[in-house]
């Protein structure tokens, strides 16, 4: 055997399921179904989850057929852990794409907001700020979201609420100044996105972007 097929992990898979039922009865472990019900479930149980197990959480690599077999029979041994972790990675991924597209529109929102701030009338200016406080409250909790999903997102956001901060206070500070601490509030955020970058260097742009933000929070600050 040069490789694992499918239909050898759903093999294994079953065996491992079968096996569950015989060591429960081994131990003494109490089965909710009578045995003529107990086993078929449990070797369609198993099969499911070598699939899962394989395939989705482990990516085995099916060259390996010996290591990807015995997986599969330990992932039908234990079918309910790995059922439970595959919803758990369906679950996440589903938030992920939700984060993804919620980034997107925050950002874009940002810097359209940015933009018109730079070019709004003296008489449009306070509903233009107060629409620039809210989008950065939107991406601090956005960035609080993304912290736990994606720490790369959260910087992100953290830069585009400190961005968003920056031109509205620097739009008209005598008429409508932004809030002491919605301007703390950034650069903290700032710090923490430029600490995240910092890691081996890995973005020099962005440190430089992150830079640039602390220097225009910085002179916003009130005197």
């Amino acid at each position: 055997m040069t490789s694992a097929q499918p239909w050898h992990v759903l093999l294994l898979g079953a065996a491992g399921g079968l096996l569950a039922w015989l060591y429960s009865q081994t131990v003494g472990q109490p089965a909710a179904l009578v045995w003529w019900q107990a086993i078929p479930a449990g070797v369609l149980l198993g099969a499911g989850a070598s699939f899962v197990g394989v395939y989705l959480l482990a990516n085995a690599d099916v060259r390996d057929a010996k290591r990807c077999l015995a997986l599969a029979m330990i992932c039908g041994f234990a079918w309910k852990p790995v059922y439970e972790a595959g919803t758990a990675l369906v679950k996440e991924t589903a938030a992920r794409q939700d984060l993804v597209k919620e980034v997107r529109q925050l950002s874009e929102a940002s810097e359209v907001l940015s933009s018109e701030l730079a070019r709004t009338g003296p008489e449009q200016l306070p509903a233009k700020l107060r629409e620039a406080e809210g989008l950065a409250v939107a991406l601090e909790h956005a960035s609080r979201t993304a912290e736990r999903i994606d720490p790369e997102m959260a910087a992100e956001l953290r830069l585009k609420q400190a961005e968003t901060v920056g031109a509205a206070a620097a739009a008209a500070p005598e008429l409508a100044p932004v809030s002491p601490m919605a301007i703390e509030g950034s650069r903290r955020g700032l710090l923490e996105a430029r600490r995240h970058w910092s890691v081996d260097n890995r973005d020099q742009a962005k440190l430089r972007d992150v830079d640039l933000a602390l220097k225009k929070l910085e002179a916003a600050r009130p005197q």
